[in-house]
């Protein structure tokens, strides 16, 4: 009686537990499927060598990088640009949509043909107007789908402005040391003295007389206007040694005169200068100009409704030009923090080409969830097929060495070893089914994985599909051992004593008697085998390679269903966000896998069971 009622409510909890696991990955996969996916695009930026060549007027300068002139008037909804190389000098394609110019003055074309040095472009595209464009007019990639949500799409507004410094070269003495901003200076190059004007009371009254280096002051003429401390200063006077300037008022440019030497700096370097990180915008031979990106700064993006529950504390996101880090985010904004991974911020946003990003909402549909080939959710690529993929590669390869192992195992302990020896095996076969699979992992990276590499060397790379598959199979070959042994066991002695009646071998008795005989128990482990393969977490985790990839080759890393929920769940994860809700979709993925695997080793067991 107490057995039975132990079983009763172990029966009951097991089916109210299954039932509220799918009740909680239904619920939340339909979350998912009903929401809609919000993601950052970036709008092509041009090279920053280029944008510097625009700023300074260097025309010969922007000819090499990307003169893009018109050669014809706006006439026809066709024209031709002397240039087959956008901003960045990647080569146009044909086909390729391209936007010209910036701001007010945008007009998004398609090339129809290229040349070796042309392009022809067709104009007046849907919700463009052909516009003129002045020569040395920028070009930039664009893709097809930016194309059409450019008009459409709310954009995130602009990040402020990081401040420039412009940083004056020192002649003085090498290894010389002076105290600026409160900081002590070593001089590394070059030799000559140096000081800071500096403007004091009310900005457009007061003048300031100071002492520049004598390049510097021969190099400024009366009249010239030149930046300082967030301020605009025009020179009234100017002689060999001394300059007399006034404040500007309506100056916007952040900059400041600061010290640096210039050898060996080239533009776009990344420099360290007052224990900051600094990126060199563009130098002569007087200065050096250097953007300036203070860590720890915080700034909110406003973003359209439910934008903010895309992205979760700690993520990196690219805005721009520029990566930062998501601080904490609202259902209408997101605080990022600014200057991380050792990028710098946006500092142009006058019409130079550089944008901010657009949101693009996309919904999130079960057929591209079902066929698509890239799994992304932070970049709206929702297709589990590279997942499903690896999964399936990691059965299929465990398979391969487990059935051979498990059958030739059961066949031999069933019909062939001694009583003895059966006992002292079995229960080994036993105790490998309970080692940890954490155990496995460890095994598959420090050992299996070098002797794959000793063998196949640069072909097969540090996590591959291969190892976890062999390793999975190792510790799935007790399953079919064990049940495989019990369905050749069950099956009668008098089959058994039949065959041999009938003058057939102990190996004849066993191939075509027994074996087919017991067949629908040994499919049965074989599928249950597969299952436990598909649901196998720490070895495909460890082994088996963290990056979603749609590959089909085994010498290659790809992450399967299991170890992407082992490496999502590891974070902290906001609540209701994509990367929340996409553990519950892959987890109902891989629960229906599994359920239908056990479902099909039923239906197999009942019909080819023999009834004896």
């Amino acid at each position: 009686g107490t057995i039975t009622i132990s079983l009763f409510v172990t029966g009951v909890f097991s089916i109210f537990t299954t039932i509220f696991i799918v009740i909680i990955l239904g619920q939340q996969t339909l979350l998912f499927f009903d929401s809609r996916a919000f993601v950052i695009a970036k709008v092509p930026v041009i090279d920053d060598a280029l944008a510097q060549a625009v700023d300074t007027d260097d025309l010969e300068a922007v000819s090499a990088f990307a003169d893009a002139r018109l050669a014809e008037p706006i006439a026809s909804n066709q024209s031709e640009f002397t240039i087959v190389f956008d901003g960045d000098r990647v080569p146009f394609q044909q086909s390729q949509f391209v936007q010209i110019g910036v701001g007010e003055m945008r007009e998004v074309v398609r090339i129809v043909d290229r040349g070796r040095r042309t392009i022809r472009v067709e104009r007046g595209l849907d919700k463009t107007t052909p516009l003129a464009h002045p020569s040395n007019t920028l070009l930039f990639s664009m893709t097809e789908q930016q194309v059409r949500l450019i008009q459409d799409l709310p954009s995130v507004q602009s990040i402020e402005n990081i401040a420039w410094e412009q940083v004056n070269v020192p002649y003085t003495h090498i290894g010389d040391e002076f105290q600026f901003r409160n900081q002590t200076v070593k001089v590394t190059d070059f030799d000559s003295t140096n000081a800071v004007i500096q403007c004091i009371g009310p900005v457009s009254q007061t003048f300031s007389r100071g002492e520049l280096p004598r390049r510097l002051a021969q190099a400024l003429s009366e009249g010239e206007v030149f930046d300082h401390n967030n301020l605009r200063w025009r020179v009234d006077s100017a002689d060999r040694n001394t300059v007399v300037a006034a404040c500007v008022p309506d100056s916007t440019t952040q900059v400041a005169w600061s010290v640096l030497p210039v050898t060996m700096i080239k533009v776009s370097d990344t420099i360290e200068y007052q224990d900051r990180a600094w990126r060199v915008g563009a130098y002569t031979t007087e200065s050096v100009r250097i953007e300036r990106c203070d860590q720890g700064q915080y700034h909110d993006i406003p973003l359209n409704n439910g934008f903010g529950r895309v992205f979760t504390p700690d993520t990196l996101i690219e805005i721009g030009t520029e990566i930062m880090r998501v601080h904490s985010t609202s259902p209408d904004s997101i605080r990022v923090e600014r200057c991380v991974s050792g990028t710098f911020g946006t500092a142009k946003t006058r019409e130079d080409g550089v944008y901010p990003a657009i949101a693009i909402a996309e919904e999130v549909g079960i057929w591209e969830f079902l066929t698509g080939t890239e799994w992304v959710p932070q970049n709206g690529a929702f297709g589990i097929l590279p997942l499903v993929i690896a999964t399936s590669l990691i059965t299929i390869v465990s398979l391969i060495v487990a059935v051979p192992l498990g059958l030739g195992s059961a066949i031999y302990l069933s019909e062939y070893a001694p009583l003895k020896l059966r006992n002292m095996f079995k229960p080994i076969l036993e105790i490998l089914a309970g080692i940890p699979t954490v155990v496995f992992g460890f095994f598959a990276v420090s050992m299996v994985t070098p002797f794959f590499q000793s063998i196949f060397g640069n072909l097969i790379q540090g996590q591959n599909i291969l190892t976890a598959g062999v390793v999975v199979g190792i510790l799935i070959v007790p399953i079919i051992s064990s049940l495989s042994e019990e369905a050749l066991r069950a099956v009668p002695r008098a089959l058994r004593e039949a065959s041999y009646g009938l003058g057939a071998t102990k190996l004849e008795t066993t191939v075509r008697i027994i074996f087919p005989a017991a067949i629908s128990g040994i499919l049965a482990s074989i599928i249950l085998a597969s299952s436990r393969a598909v649901g196998e977490t720490m070895v495909v985790a460890l082994a088996a390679g963290s990056v979603p990839k749609f590959t089909f080759n085994v010498f290659e890393g790809a992450e399967a269903m299991t170890g992407y929920i082992v490496r999502i769940s590891s974070g902290d994860l906001a609540y209701n966000t994509i990367d929340y809700n996409s553990i519950f979709v892959v987890g109902a993925t891989l629960f229906v896998m599994t359920l239908a695997l056990n479902i099909v080793s039923s239906i197999v067991s009942n019909r080819l069971r023999e009834a004896y």
